[in-house]
């Protein structure tokens, strides 16, 4: 009987000698990150839907979209409680006797900030490779494009805490951050004491730079209903964009054999799919179809445009990643 760590969105760590993370050797070897690069550098590679590409050769170059203090003249406002008197303009409160501080647009570097779920739930994988290797890929890939389009990159991995990295204007500066993540995980050492996404994306909307474009790599096992305000605080402010990543078998389940699942909410519990049985197994698909529609209609709710990525895909993909109905 096998033992899959996740079906219905429910997936755990693999136990000692369960066979789901082999034996110590990177996520992606040479030849797949020389790949990776290949198509980053090529002209179809491309950053999601409201990325821009920028050909500043310094920082400053470009205008973000949104006031600050920077150089340019943007519009004068009321004067608030916490505003700095130095931006007051005094000419027009002697013609009008009301306050008001001129504004400036603020000009930086546009910005990726990626989000790498790196938890237990995506250390699984029945075909080709897992899927914390599918999101890496994913993450290598965008950073490059970012890179070549001389956009700052910034990153968070969640695993069973946030690990937060400031936006850096090179990819060489997250290459030991990607070199860290490339590596196998112990079974032993993969925690259910994990953070939920509903808890870190509030995060994610106070600390990253309004205007930035927000790739959140996820398998987004414990997405639910409430996710979606949550998202759309993101999305107001940001171009965020959803990688999705799956195993096949949990997009279909197999024909044939007998397969034991954990019970999220009773983590003692096992129960079993039997797809020797037709009438069983549709069931079981039905509840598999109900779960992954779900998930892309709160993800489309949150304002969030869906890439559907596969363990199975060929990096080529990288350039196309499969696009849900948002």
């Amino acid at each position: 009987m096998h033992r899959l760590r996740r079906l219905l969105g429910h997936i755990f760590p693999a136990r000692p000698g369960g066979g789901h993370v082999p034996a110590r050797e990177p996520l992606l070897d040479d030849m797949d990150l020389r790949r990776i690069r290949e198509l980053a550098l090529s002209p179809a590679a491309h950053l999601p839907l409201g990325a821009r590409e920028s050909h500043a050769i310094l920082a400053g170059e470009r205008q973000a979209p949104f006031a600050g203090g920077g150089i340019e003249f943007a519009e004068h406002r009321a004067f608030q409680p916490g505003d700095s008197p130095r931006f007051i303009n005094w000419r027009l409160y002697g013609r009008s006797g009301q306050l008001f501080v001129r504004r400036f647009q603020e000009e930086r570097r546009e910005q990726l900030f990626l989000l790498i779920d790196q938890r237990a739930a995506m250390w699984f994988g029945t075909r080709r490779r897992l899927k914390v290797a599918r999101a890496l890929a994913q993450a290598v890939f965008l950073a490059q494009v970012a890179e070549h389009r001389q956009m700052e990159i910034g990153a968070a991995v969640l695993s069973d805490h946030l690990d937060w990295h400031a936006p850096r204007r090179r990819f060489a500066a997250l290459a030991p951050l990607f070199a860290q993540l490339n590596r196998q995980a112990d079974p032993v050492g993969l925690s259910r004491h994990e953070p939920a996404l509903n808890a870190i994306l509030p995060q994610l909307a106070l600390r990253i730079p309004r205007g930035s474009t927000v790739c959140l790599i996820s398998d987004f096992h414990d997405l639910d209903a409430d996710s979606v305000a949550l998202l759309h605080a993101l999305a107001r402010h940001h171009s965020l964009t959803a990688f999705h990543v799956q195993d096949p078998i949990e997009l279909q389940l197999p024909r044939q054999g007998r397969y034991s699942i954990a019970d999220a909410a009773r983590p003692d519990v096992t129960r079993v799919i039997d797809c020797d049985d037709a009438a069983r197994r549709r069931q079981w698909q039905a509840r598999l179809d109900e779960r992954n529609a779900r998930l892309r209609d709160w993800l489309g709710q949150g304002g969030a445009i869906c890439h559907h990525c596969l363990t199975t895909d060929d990096w080529q993909d990288l350039l196309h990643p499969g696009r849900s109905d948002t």
